[in-house]
């Protein structure tokens, strides 16, 4: 059996996936922005961090390696009224 113990602070994982979400509440359709990342693996952890971030969010986005980082463009997920 393990000791169950009470207020203890969660620490910080390290991802602020809040960021992203931010930015994007911000956006149109159709709009992007370039995370900055300083090599390749930098920038496929940050597109995974991106997509991972959204799941649950009304958008969708597509995200692309590019020089300098990672774009992310906010767009409507599919099968969503065109209307809105």
């Amino acid at each position: 059996m393990y000791l169950i113990e009470r207020d203890i602070p969660i620490p910080s994982n390290g991802i602020h996936a809040g960021k992203y979400i931010s930015t994007l509440r911000t956006m149109e359709y159709g709009d992007s922005f370039l995370v900055p990342c300083v090599d390749s693996k930098a920038a496929r952890k940050t597109q995974l961090s991106v997509l991972a971030s959204v799941r649950r969010c009304p958008w969708g986005v597509v995200t692309r390696i590019v020089d300098g980082g990672v774009r992310v463009w906010k767009i409507k997920k599919v099968g969503e009224d065109s209307n809105g």
